[in-house]
């Protein structure tokens, strides 16, 4: 009893030494496009040239094209051959209804093998509710054996199906309208190898190969799909042999009923996606280029179908210059952007694709403090920066510019996306004022001033809904009038004008109204 103790203590220390010999197992490989910490990194950094076909070598076979080069040379190979026959002249035939689970009676030759009737020789196929001919071909032993003929209710022709031995073998087509939609080869009831689709149009729309596994199992390796021009637009890779596969696509023209392009941003753009290969639908990383320059311009993630997730831009040198993330397509979050450089650009926070919260953004000189800024500078600034909060996705309360960090440019305020209350405008050295007065929604109202530096009146007045209102008056860098002008309240000119000259002399006075 104490031996198997001991045992017993001893298999417990030493237990954690044992499983630390032994060695750790081995994680699932990850494919680097389901790795969410980065985008992967062994696809291209530009763009690769996209296939095109000779439209006209893979033109839809005409259906006796198709007959003569491809049944034909089918059947004479048959093994065993079909029974001969006449398909309008049926010997001794006997009838089956609901054949094939179709709503259609069957008209059968047959033999008698060990005292049961067996479907043997030519039969024919009419639909029970139009008396039109359903199908035609023939059976041996009992089984479906050699060309078959399908046909809809009108009487057109809808498939032609090779059977060997009850079993989906050899060429198949299904047509639309008379003309040849798709075809193949089957191989025991499943398709294999090459398949071409041309739907309802003489060019080919895509090809498909087909593999069987030892299983028999039918699996589509690769689809291909092109324009009218030849031009590939999406090969999509379906191999369990290889799930790392990227599927390639390129966006194709959406034209409008005159034949205008309406996506010309995007058309011609290549995208390599991944799919999930239990739902196909986008998931993990998803990697477009542009259109125009073919760089890698985005990375971005997506779960089951929808773009949730990490969002890279790149300029055309592969630098960053935006980052955020994105849920069900809409940022959220928080995104930075930045310049060639690396410079912060702007950042601030996204809820549903709304800005909301402390921002700091960079404007072109021109736009800055609502467009204020190019009325009162020639050059305006080229770029400065603006800090504020937003809400709802608009501006709202106090907002600073500056054109470099601890100078300021200007200071204002909004309600709900529009200018609104006091504003003030500084000159480059950030303390003397250029302009100061009054927004109301989004328009200048009531007292402004402007001045030239440091602290000449240049001009004064009144706005009302963005005119000019009442009297208005400029004066020179001396403090000398310049100018008197009088509006109504609609911005129109009214009254006496009066300009003068820098010495006092009138230069020209008008009237209007």
């Amino acid at each position: 009893m104490l031996s198997r103790v001991l045992a017993v203590t001893a298999f417990v220390l030493l237990a954690p030494l044992l499983a630390a010999q032994q060695p750790a197992p081995k994680p699932a490989e990850v494919p680097p496009q389901l790795d969410k910490s980065k985008p992967p990194e062994n696809r291209p950094q530009k763009a690769f040239a996209r296939e095109k076909i000779v439209v006209a070598d893979w033109a839809r076979p005409k259906p006796e094209d198709y007959s003569k080069q491809v049944l034909e040379p089918w059947l004479q190979k048959l093994s065993p051959q079909a029974p001969a026959g006449d398909p309008t002249k049926l010997r001794d035939p006997k009838s089956q209804e609901n054949w094939m689970g179709y709503k259609a009676t069957l008209k059968f030759e047959c033999k008698l093998d060990g005292g049961k009737v067996v479907k043997h020789g030519w039969s024919v196929a009419t639909w029970d509710e139009t008396g039109n001919k359903c199908a035609e071909g023939t059976y041996h032993n009992g089984k479906m054996h050699g060309l078959w003929h399908f046909y809809n209710s009108k009487g057109e022709t809808d498939a032609t199906s090779c059977y060997v031995d009850g079993l989906l073998s050899g060429p198949y087509a299904k047509f639309y309208k008379g003309e040849i939609a798709w075809y193949g080869v089957n191989r025991n009831d499943r398709r294999i190898d090459g398949w071409r689709t041309y739907l309802n149009r003489p060019e080919l729309s895509y090809y498909e190969w087909y593999v069987q596994t030892p299983k028999g199992e039918s699996i589509l390796r690769y689809r291909r799909t092109y324009d009218e021009q030849g031009r590939l637009l999406v090969e999509s890779f379906h191999d369990p042999d290889f799930p790392g596969r990227d599927e390639v696509a390129w966006i194709g023209e959406d034209l409008d009923n005159d034949g205008v392009v309406t996506n010309a941003e995007v058309a011609g753009r290549l995208e390599l996606r991944f799919r999930n290969p239990a739902t196909a639908k986008l998931h993990g990383w998803q990697t477009f280029y542009d259109p125009k320059g073919g760089w890698r311009k985005f990375d971005t993630w997506y779960e089951e179908g929808e773009q949730t997730g990490p969002y890279i831009e790149r300029n055309e040198s592969g630098a960053v210059i935006r980052r955020g993330e994105k849920l069900n397509g809409k940022n959220h979050g928080l995104w930075q952007v930045k310049d060639a450089d690396g410079a912060l650009l702007s950042q601030g926070m996204y809820a549903n694709g709304l800005k909301t919260g402390p921002w700091q953004e960079s404007e072109t000189g021109d736009k800055a403090l609502s467009g204020l800024a190019a009325r009162l500078f020639d050059p305006a600034p080229a770029m400065v920066a603006a800090l504020g909060r937003y809400r709802d996705g608009q501006r709202d309360g106090t907002w600073i510019w500056e054109y470099k960090p601890g100078t300021l440019m200007g200071v204002g305020a909004f309600e709900s996306g529009k200018a609104q209350g006091p504003w003030t405008v500084y000159f480059d050295d950030g303390r003397s004022v250029a302009a100061q007065g009054d927004y109301l929604q989004g328009q200048m109202h009531g007292a402004w001033k402007f001045y030239a530096k440091p602290g000449v009146l240049l001009g004064e007045g009144r706005y009302k809904s963005g005119q000019p209102a009442g009297v208005w008056k400029t004066y020179f860098a001396n403090g000398k009038p310049q100018s008197q002008k009088e509006y109504d309240d609609a911005g129109k000119p009214k009254g006496k004008w009066t300009e003068w000259n820098e010495d006092g002399s009138v230069k020209s006075e008008t009237s209007h109204g």
